[in-house]
C-alpha cells in the first residue's frame, strides 16, 4: 500500500479510511479488525487478537502499523503486513474508547472509561505510559493530537486541550456530554459531537463557538463527526439511519438515508470526495459526495 493509502471504521461502532481511499479498516463487536478494498467490496485481511469488542483504531502515517483499542483495556499495536500484534502495554482500568497517533507515529494517546487519557511512546519498550492526563471527571470518549496539543472529549461536558510544550491545560465547558472530537485539516478548528443533538465547531485557539450544526438525531449513542473536503463540509452519522453533511460557511444541511439503523461511524477521505459509513445494521457503505451523496 502507498503512503496515505488506508481510510478506517468500526462496524458499529467504527471505521477508518486509509490514505488515497483504496483501502479501509473496520472493527466492532465481533472482536475482529478487517482490511477492505471498499471499491471492490473485497475483504483482504482479518486481524485477530482482541478478546472483546473493538472500539477504535488509528493508522500510522506510513500505513505500516496501527493501534487498536476496546474492551480489552489495553491498546494493541499491529504490523499491517504480517497481521501480528507487535506490542501491548498495561493500558487502563476500564474499556478504552479512543486512540490516536501523532503525525509521525512516535506516540499515541488512548482515552478510557476510567476518566483518563494516557500517552504512550511507540519507540520505548516500557509497559507504562509516559504521561497520564487525569483531568476528566467522567468517561473520556475521544482523543486527538495536534501539533503540540492533545484534545480530549468527555461525558462530563468538557473539551480539554493539553499543551504539552507549555504544560498548560485549557478547559472549554460545553455543558452537554461530548462523544467525539476531530481536528480540521487547517488546524484552526475543532469539532465535537454532543448528546444534545448538535455538532459544535470551535475555534482551536480560544475555544469560542464558530457554528452549531443540528438536524440529525444524537441523544443516546456515540456518533462520529468529521471534516470533509478541505474543511468545507462537516459530516456526521445519526441515530435515525441518515448521513448528514453541513456546509461550514453557510451552515446549510443536506442528508441522505444511509442505513437501516443508526449510522455510528463516518470517515471522510482528506483529499478526495469519498465518505465511508458504518452502522448498527452491521454494514459499511462507501459514498461519493459531490452535489448529492451516492453510494458506490
Amino acid at each position: 500500500m502507498e503512503r496515505a493509502d488506508l481510510f478506517s471504521l468500526c462496524t458499529s461502532p467504527f471505521l477508518v479510511i486509509i490514505g488515497n481511499g483504496n483501502y479501509c479498516m473496520s472493527g466492532g463487536y465481533d472482536k475482529y479488525i478487517l482490511l477492505w478494498n471498499p471499491h471492490q467490496n473485497k475483504q483482504i485481511k482479518v486481524f485477530k487478537g482482541h478478546g472483546y469488542q473493538v472500539m477504535d483504531i488509528s493508522i500510522a502515517f506510513d500505513n505500516g502499523s496501527f493501534v487498536s483499542c476496546g474492551g480489552d483495556k489495553q491498546p494493541f499495536m499491529w504490523d499491517v503486513g504480517t497481521g501480528v500484534i507487535v506490542r501491548k502495554v498495561k493500558g487502563h482500568d476500564q474499556m478504552i474508547n479512543s486512540v490516536a497517533f501523532n503525525a509521525d507515529a512516535s506516540i499515541f494517546v488512548s482515552g478510557s472509561y476510567d476518566q483518563t487519557a494516557k500517552i504512550w511512546d511507540c519507540k520505548s519498550r516500557s509497559f507504562d505510559p509516559i504521561q497520564v492526563l487525569d483531568g476528566a471527571t467522567d468517561s473520556v470518549t475521544g482523543v486527538q493530537i495536534g501539533e503540540s496539543e492533545i484534545y480530549t472529549s468527555s461525558v462530563d461536558g468538557c473539551l480539554r486541550s493539553y499543551d504539552l510544550r507549555m504544560g498548560q491545560l485549557r478547559i472549554d465547558h460545553i455543558g452537554t456530554p461530548l462523544t467525539y472530537v476531530a481536528l480540521s485539516k487547517c488546524g484552526r478548528m475543532i469539532l465535537v459531537s454532543c448528546l444534545d443533538g448538535t455538532v459544535r465547531l470551535l475555534d482551536r485557539y480560544d475555544g469560542s463557538l464558530i457554528r452549531e450544526f443540528s438536524g440529525h438525531v444524537n441523544r443516546e449513542f456515540k456518533l462520529d463527526a468529521t471534516f470533509f473536503n478541505d474543511d468545507a463540509m462537516v459530516v456526521s452519522g445519526s441515530e435515525d439511519g441518515l448521513l448528514y453533511a453541513w456546509d461550514v460557511e453557510s451552515g446549510t444541511a443536506t442528508s441522505v438515508v444511509a442505513h437501516a439503523r443508526m449510522v455510528s461511524g463516518v470517515s471522510a477521505h482528506p483529499d478526495g470526495e469519498y465518505v465511508l459509513t458504518s452502522s448498527a445494521d452491521t454494514t459499511l457503505k462507501l459514498w461519493k459526495w459531490t452535489e448529492q451523496a451516492k453510494v458506490v
